[in-house]
Formats: structure tokens, C-alpha cells, sequence
């Protein structure tokens, strides 16, 4: 039974997730609604009365009622409709009888036992406790006849279900029974995700739960069904909800129901809509194409200046034949510098402090393809003033010989291989 409850309520789940409803303004809305979104669950507690046939006939009114829990957990697919889980756990009270030996009349009554008070006459009064869980489907039947309005702070809704009753407490023999479940829930709107509430219900259930199957007399024969009434107070809390925009004011309403994705299809607001997007979208096209030019113009400009950038390199590289220079190459995007490069410093500054007389330049590049203008001079930068250091603080060049500059990005230096131009170059000054 209760994988069958299971798989109904996963089959509601998924029927729901894609329904038509008509809200306020008399727009349709079609929406795609995520079953982890507009959820609601709720407790309450109140009393109820489990009416049999003595119960109806020889108990006194005042005795039907007995202590009530109600508890739920329900998704709502769209305005109108939702689907859910209930359970509920109540006292039961209810008559048999039985002759003096005890071994007469209803003994079948699901919660009778030996020290069951006697009520008048043959009758006794068995008492326990039972629970009714059950799959329900929800109609909020303020939105159904009135429309969906999201400011609304008072709503009342209604349910249909069917599930199993069964025994909580100790009994004579083990009952199960089918009920068919119907309430109405009245909600005041707290915040908005609070709800305060009142709801009135009532369920048939079968017979064959409280074993009580006497035929009173002659043709009138026990009806195979008692029933409960109830009704209790409680709070509801809401969770998952979403936002979306007013169609027609554009201001956003934050409330329950509204799905994830609403795709409105009433004439004249889709009308408006699709005239605004199409707007939008023109200015946005040409938005998009200026910024285009002007990326191309700038593009351009770069492209020559990279252009003229290396073929002053390149002759800078020509000037460097019969002059002192030695090369220290880099990691992309890194400006540290490794121990076998330091060899090539270290013959450098050698050679620099055998010619104190001389200047030299440490001159820092990066490859042009590492980054954008300004990281790669930064980084260029960096490698010239990490080997200055090195000569200076490592290896105790002069400072008064060294001077340092950089270039940033550039192109090809060496053997049209990108990683070479990842370097400083320390040479003799012109004329040196």
C-alpha cells in the first residue's frame, strides 16, 4: 500500500510539471514548472471524532471528540492546482457489545480489550489511537473562481484523497482499512512565507478497519463504511518560490505559484512585447556593430605599432653584431629567474667587471602573443629589473655601468620561436 501512495504521488509530480492557467488579467500562462520549486508544508492541531454505527446511535456527542494532529507536505504545479502527502493521528473512542461472558457481540472491534470501561447496558467503550496518511490532489478555489492575484492575504482551498487507516496503539487484531479523504483549508497570509490556517475535513473509511459489522435488525443492515470528522489550527510554510516580471508594469512580483518560465500568450500584451523586443534587438545590433568598427580601428592601429615596434628591434638586433651581448631567457607570464639562466648572468657580469670603463644596457621583452599592451610591459619590466638585481646584488657589478629599459611585447627575435622572445638581452652600449 504504501508504494503504491509513493508511486501515485510521483506520478501527480510529473503530470503537473506542465500546465495552462488563466491568472488575474485574464492572461494564459504556460509554464514549466521544476519540481523542486513551490513547495508548502503545515502542521495543525484541533480535535476529531471517528463515527461508527453505536457511535452514531447510542454515543452521547460530547464523547465523539478526541485530540487531533494534522501534517502535510504538497507541491504546487500552478495556481489552481497542487498535489500532496497528508497524514493525520487522532484518539479513537467508539462502542461494541458484548455479553456478560465477554465472548458475544463485536468481538472483532479493532481496539477492544479486557479493561474496557462499560458505557450502559451491553455497550463498551474501546479508546485508542489510529493514523491516516494519504496522496491528495489540492484546488485553491479562490484562485479558480476569482483569479490569481498575488496580493491576495486571504485564500481558501480544497482537497480530494484516498490513502489507509491503521492502528497506533495496542488492539485485539491487526485492521487496516482505505479511507477517501476530503477538507477545506482556510489560510490568512502572515508573511510571505507564513500562513496561518483553519481547515475542516472529513474521510469515509472502509469497515474492515474497526471490525465492527453488526446488522442492527431485520433488512436494515449495517452500512460497510464509518466515517471522520475533524478540524484543527495551524501554521503552513512555504519555500522554493520564484519571482518574474508584470507584464504590463514591468515591476517584479515575488509570490507564490509563479513558475520558473512564463511565456504569456494573450494577443495584445504578446503584441507589445514582441514589438519592444524587436526594438531592442535593432538597437542592440547596431550597438554591437560600432563597437565592432571601432574594435577593428583599434585593432589596426595596434598591428602597426607592433609592426614598427619590431623592425626597430630588428635593427637594434643588427647593431648587436661585433658588440658584447648575452641573452637570459623566461617562463610565459613569469618574470623569475631560474638557476641555469643565472650561469649566463654570472659570464656577463664577468665580463662586465673586466670592463669597468664600458656601460651596458639590460634590456627586458615579452612575447607579444603572452597578453594584452600593458601586461606584457609590465612583465618586460619586471625581467629587466630581476636581472639588474642579480648582476647588482648577487654578483656585484657596478650599478654606475648598467642602465636598464624594455619593450613589452614583440614579435619573433630568434629562430621564429615565441619562447625566445620571452628574455632580457644584456649588450654593450652603442659606441662601447
Amino acid at each position: 500500500m504504501k508504494k503504491c501512495l509513493i508511486s501515485l504521488f510521483a506520478l501527480l509530480c510529473f503530470c503537473a510539471q506542465a500546465l495552462a492557467e488563466t491568472d488575474s488579467r485574464g492572461d494564459t500562462l504556460m509554464m514549466v514548472n521544476k519540481f523542486s520549486k513551490n513547495w508548502e508544508w503545515g502542521a495543525g492541531v484541533g480535535a476529531q471524532a471517528f463515527l461508527a454505527e453505536y457511535t452514531i446511535t447510542d454515543f452521547k456527542v460530547k464523547d465523539w471528540w478526541s485530540p487531533a494532529l494534522d501534517l502535510w507536505i504538497q507541491k504546487w504545479a500552478s495556481p489552481v492546482f497542487g498535489i500532496g502527502i497528508g497524514f493525520n493521528a487522532a484518539g479513537y473512542k467508539g462502542l461494541y457489545y458484548r455479553d456478560e461472558s465477554g465472548e458475544g457481540g463485536d468481538i472483532r472491534a479493532t481496539f477492544r480489550s479486557g479493561s474496557d470501561s462499560h458505557y450502559g447496558g451491553r455497550a463498551w467503550m474501546a479508546r485508542g489511537a489510529y493514523g491516516n496518511v494519504f496522496a491528495k490532489a489540492n484546488f485553491n478555489l479562490t484562485n479558480l473562481f476569482w483569479g490569481y492575484n498575488p496580493g491576495r492575504i486571504f485564500d481558501w482551498t480544497g482537497y480530494l484523497g484516498g490513502g489507509v487507516i491503521f492502528p497506533m496503539s495496542k488492539v485485539s487484531y491487526r485492521a487496516v482499512g482505505a479511507t477517501f479523504n476530503a477538507g477545506l483549508n482556510f489560510h490568512w497570509r502572515l508573511n510571505r512565507a507564513w500562513l496561518l490556517g483553519f481547515s475542516v475535513r472529513g474521510a469515509l473509511v472502509s469497515d474492515s478497519f474497526n471490525g465492527i459489522d453488526y446488522v442492527v435488525s431485520g433488512d436494515n443492515k449495517n452500512i460497510p463504511l464509518d466515517g471522520m470528522i475533524g478540524a484543527t489550527v495551524g501554521f503552513a510554510y512555504r519555500f522554493g518560490f520564484v519571482s518574474r516580471k508584470d507584464n504590463e508594469s514591468g515591476k517584479v512580483s515575488t509570490h507564490e505559484w509563479v513558475p520558473e518560465s512564463v511565456a504569456v500568450t494573450s494577443s495584445a500584451v504578446t503584441a507589445r512585447e514582441i514589438e519592444r523586443a524587436v526594438r531592442e534587438a535593432s538597437d542592440s545590433r547596431d550597438s554591437e556593430l560600432a563597437a565592432a568598427s571601432r574594435r577593428l580601428a583599434e585593432n589596426d592601429r595596434t598591428i602597426a605599432a607592433l609592426q614598427d615596434r619590431n623592425a626597430a628591434l630588428a635593427d637594434e638586433l643588427r647593431n648587436l653584431s661585433g658588440r658584447y651581448w648575452a641573452h637570459v631567457n623566461f617562463v610565459i607570464d613569469r618574470w623569475e629567474i631560474s638557476t641555469s639562466e643565472k650561469v649566463n648572468i654570472l659570464a656577463a657580469s664577468d665580463y662586465i667587471k673586466s670592463h669597468p670603463g664600458q656601460k651596458f644596457i639590460v634590456c627586458g621583452y615579452a612575447d607579444v602573443q603572452t597578453a594584452d599592451a600593458a601586461h606584457n610591459e609590465m612583465l618586460s619590466r619586471k625581467r629587466a629589473e630581476a636581472v639588474y638585481n642579480v648582476l647588482v646584488g648577487e654578483f656585484g657589478v657596478n650599478p654606475e655601468q648598467i642602465a636598464t629599459e624594455h619593450y613589452g611585447g614583440v614579435d619573433y627575435m630568434f629562430f621564429q620561436d615565441a619562447q625566445c622572445s620571452r628574455s632580457v638581452i644584456i649588450t654593450a652600449a652603442k659606441g662601447e
